[in-house]
């Protein structure tokens, strides 16, 4: 079929998926019901069906049967529209005939009631933003199939469709800029299980590495055997193109041997698109590929065609090599900087006041906008798990600039040594810090302030983020008196409702954390048993590196477009 339709409800407690395939073969009954209530049955048993399929075990769609409060199947097929229904596994109204009310010519039909009393819910919770991102990888990944998701809570909906596949992944993926203009894309098949598609190219801004890996539209996110055999073939291809083109110059004062996969990865964005027929994974989350066949097969494949492509390419294969070298350059310059500033004590800075316990659960990094108020939470702070980083000023936004360049910045540079290390060889068991809070002003600036400190840590402690070990501070705008007490309110909005019949009440707005004494900064924000911790989450890892590109990167027009798109929804404090 040419297009798939889903629509979430949680008012509803629904979630219905419609396809216009070929419909599921319902002449005869017990084989249309076994699919569904029944481990090990499905075309993906027969080859002749499928040639590879997401699903390894048939056990998918039982199980969600098995989950629901109530779980109706529709399937058109040769002209016939027939419709049965289930409970908790339990056939509860046999497979018959039904009007074709879409119009389609064949297609299948899920709604899907799961049974809260079996998840242990009130109420269902499908993420819509997540969603999208699932949806909108398989349109890359399926090019010609459209998706359309609904929210039919909100009225919200989304359609995914690409032309180009990964080719357009790639260039959503990119929108901070490409090195060279044309990607480099590798296609084969070893004429057995593997049929592979791999496409990439190099970020101008970008240093990490970023390489979606998939098996059969399956997002592998922790990678597997198909992501170790592109590494090596692509450190194998460039190593000897750099070598035999003689591109090392002498004052880089480095050799081909100082060239490592971290270097050849920096900036790196791809995509690899496994099809396999048998495919296996490390367990049945599918996160990680282990077929042996297909490390061998991807490599020899990357080395020799990535190798081919950049010689008979040579003004934009330099270019990527070059690249390469002075990463290689780079990283030197980074080593013998974070040597340089370990032994320099940056910790004995007067900017940062360290705790003293031994427990790292327990203590906590606060990371506080200006002095005034670092001086106040040095003062009331818990000196046994509370270490206080006092930041001068605005930090230097870190999206779109070199490592090298946020090592020479201060206060990024402090706060590099304060959590252990950064870059490739960064290991987040090195920060002694539980929770990582990012206490800055409830004001424009102060929100400012905390964006600049995200891009940072998005972009180089993205694993702390991804441990939920980030958090923000929740910093009240107002305090109110009223008969001898004193009350804190986060938004203009409680405050009203507050002081409507309280005539008498003594409002006091902060302009800042400075202006807070040490009793009052305790008792809003620091005192564990009642401050409001925000903490920060990736729900959609795609969706969140678009924005940092969008809002925090070089080219100005996408914040234009943001700003005017979403200005009516601001609460500017002017």
């Amino acid at each position: 079929g040419k297009e798939i339709q889903v629509i979430i409800s949680n008012d509803n407690g629904f979630i219905n998926v419609t396809d216009s395939g070929r419909g599921i073969p319902h002449d005869d009954e017990k084989k249309f019901y076994s699919i569904f209530n029944e481990l090990h049955s499905g075309g993906k048993f027969d080859h002749n069906s499928y040639s590879n399929s997401s699903g390894l075990n048939g056990v998918g769609l039982s199980c969600i049967n098995a989950l629901s409060d109530k779980l109706t199947i529709s399937v058109t097929r040769t002209k016939q529209s027939k419709a049965c229904q289930f409970k908790r596994g339990i056939l509860t109204s046999k497979l018959q005939s039904i009007e074709n009310k879409t119009g389609r010519k064949s297609g299948t039909t899920l709604m899907f009631y799961p049974d809260l009393e079996l998840f242990g819910l009130d109420k269902l919770d499908f993420d819509f933003q997540e969603l999208n991102g699932y949806f909108r990888r398989l349109s890359f990944l399926n090019p010609g199939l459209k998706f359309t998701l609904e929210n039919r809570d909100t009225k919200e909906v989304q359609t995914f469709l690409s032309t180009n596949g990964i080719r357009d992944y790639l260039n959503y993926l990119m929108k901070d800029g490409k090195i060279i203009s044309n990607d480099v894309y590798i296609e084969g098949s070893d004429g057995k299980s593997n049929n592979v598609k791999i496409i990439l190219n190099y970020s101008e801004s970008a240093d990490n590495e970023t390489i979606r890996a998939f098996c059969n539209s399956i997002w592998n996110s922790d990678g597997g055997t198909h992501v170790t055999g592109f590494k090596m073939g692509l450190v194998v291809a460039f190593k000897n193109f750099i070598k035999e083109q003689n591109l090392i110059p002498k004052k880089a004062a480095i050799t081909i041997d100082d060239i490592n996969g971290d270097d050849v990865r920096e900036g790196l964005v791809a995509i690899i698109d496994l099809k396999h027929q048998q495919p296996l994974y490390a367990s049945q989350t599918k996160l990680q590929l282990t077929n042996r066949d297909t490390q061998g097969f991807v490599q020899k494949l990357t080395n020799d065609s990535l190798y081919k492509w950049l010689t008979s390419n040579l003004s934009e294969g330099k270019k990527l090599a070059l690249k390469i070298i002075d990463n290689t350059v780079s990283r030197k310059i980074v080593k013998k900087a974070k040597d340089s500033a370990r032994k320099s004590s940056l910790l004995k800075s007067s900017k940062l006041s360290d705790c003293n316990g031994n427990n790292k659960e327990d203590n906590e990094l606060w990371i506080v906008e200006g002095l005034s108020a670092g001086g106040s939470a040095k003062s009331c702070r818990n000196r046994k798990t509370q270490a206080i980083y006092s930041l001068r000023g605005k930090p230097l936004n870190s999206q779109s600039i070199s490592l090298h360049k946020v090592l020479s910045n201060n206060e990024l540079s402090d706060l590099v040594t304060i959590l252990g290390g950064v870059g490739s060889d960064y290991n987040p068991e090195k920060c002694k810090y539980g929770k990582v809070v990012i206490m800055a002003d409830a004001d424009i600036d102060g929100l400012h302030i905390a964006c600049l400190l995200m891009t940072f840590l998005f972009r180089f402690y993205r694993n702390l983020i991804e441990e939920g070990r980030v958090h923000i501070a929740a910093t009240p705008l107002y305090s109110v008196k009223f008969n001898g007490k004193r009350y804190y309110f986060d938004t203009d909005k409680e405050k009203d409702e507050f002081v409507k019949d309280r005539k008498s009440a003594n409002i006091t707005r902060f302009k800042g954390l400075g202006e807070m004494n040490a009793d009052q900064l305790w008792e809003t924000t620091m005192n564990p048993k009642t401050r409001k911790l925000i903490k920060v989450d990736i729900r959609d890892l795609e969706d969140t590196s678009d924005a940092f590109v969008r809002l925090m990167g070089k080219d100005p027009d996408p914040r234009k477009v943001f700003i005017i798109e979403n200005a009516k929804f601001s609460n500017l404090d002017v």
